[in-house]
């Protein structure tokens, strides 16, 4: 099947762009994000035995996909092939019937089959790799075609396809060593139910939105569990701030650094976040506090970058005294997230 894939960096808001648009649909990495309700802040443990602890500062992924298809009366169908033999059997039959598949995989596995400016953070991401000793299990990509050795998969933030032998893709979706535990052999496929010309209207698409804004909002305020939502913030702040072994310190520098504007975190989710709000309100809402709102979202993530810049500089410092000056930012930063979080809620509660 010929697919014209979504460019971007969030590997599952660029899949559900790419496969929906596959049928016509005209749906951004932004708006797809902001529809499936992904926003968020965590912070998990990565563990190595008794000595090793890492902090992942990051967003949550795991029902985007989900909450997308039901806002956008979408079908999504979830397999889980037994061994490899079923999964390339499985693969197969739905490229067969030309619809795009959705893989969950560990791209360490794959990394040296991409292109050398697939990334501009390619060393990043192996430095981190090396740090953690593992492979993240949760980054997705999209096949459009399987032949007899190799399979065709479309990248983030690439232009073009990439051809990946059969064996390198089993491997990434059965990492031996994964961090990020789920299921393996999981693919996803999506299906619309309403064709794109009557669910991309304005009176569609409004309720669509404010839905999703508020579904998003009252889960990062209210939600009440230990790894998840906005109190988080304020939780791996002091996490990260009050580690006292140097060299762990420094290696959550890097992963908190790498999180926040690269992968899930702070500066990421919210620059994609303020896109969402902005193109959600040029083309629907036409609203004057989301307008406002969005352009905050930029200048947070800013705030964002600029605090993992100097924690990376702090980690390299021999004295450790302006750990106040970082929670001070930490604080602000903080007081913006509830801030922002609850005027959309009070915003799109009201409509």
């Amino acid at each position: 099947m010929k697919l014209d894939p979504t460019l971007g960096n969030y590997c599952r808001s660029v899949a559900l762009s790419s496969v929906v648009n596959y049928y016509g649909y005209s749906l951004s990495e932004a708006m797809c994000f902001g529809i499936g309700e992904a926003f968020d802040f965590c912070g998990s443990d990565i563990r190595f035995g008794r000595k090793r602890v890492y902090k992942c500062f990051a967003g949550n992924n795991e029902n985007d996909i989900f909450r997308f298809s039901e806002q956008m009366k979408m079908k999504v169908e979830m397999y889980q092939p037994k061994n490899r033999k079923e999964t390339r059997r499985q693969i197969c039959d739905l490229i067969e019937q030309e619809k795009p598949v959705i893989a969950r995989v560990s791209i360490d596995k794959y990394m040296r089959f991409l292109p050398g400016m697939a990334t501009d953070n390619l060393e990043t991401m192996k430095a981190v790799f090396r740090i953690i000793r593992g492979s993240v299990g949760n980054h997705v990509t999209v096949i459009s075609n399987a032949g007899r050795e190799k399979v065709m998969i479309h990248e983030p933030n690439l232009m073009s396809p990439v051809l990946l032998p059969w064996e390198n893709l089993f491997r990434a979706m059965n990492p031996g060593n994964g961090l990020v535990r789920h299921p393996s052999n999981t693919l996803y496929v999506i299906t619309p139910l309403v064709p794109a010309e009557e669910m991309e209207t304005e009176e569609k698409m409004r309720p669509v939105i404010w839905n999703a804004i508020r579904n998003n909002m009252k889960n990062y305020l209210y939600n009440q569990s230990t790894w998840a939502g906005v109190r988080q913030v304020q939780v791996c702040g002091r996490t990260l701030l009050n580690m006292e072994n140097k060299d762990k310190f420094a290696k959550n520098a890097v992963l908190f650094r790498f999180f926040c504007d690269i992968a899930t975190g702070g500066g990421f989710y919210r620059r994609l976040y303020a896109r969402f709000l902005r193109e959600a309100n040029d083309r629907y809402l036409k609203d004057d506090v989301i307008e406002g709102v969005s352009k905050k979202y930029f200048a947070l993530a800013r705030r964002w970058s600029r605090l993992s810049g100097n924690v990376m500089a702090y980690a390299q410092e021999p004295d450790w005294s302006r750990s106040g000056e970082l929670w001070q930012d930490w604080e602000e930063i903080s007081r913006l997230e509830e801030e922002l979080a609850g005027l959309l809620y009070k915003r799109s509660a009201d409509r």
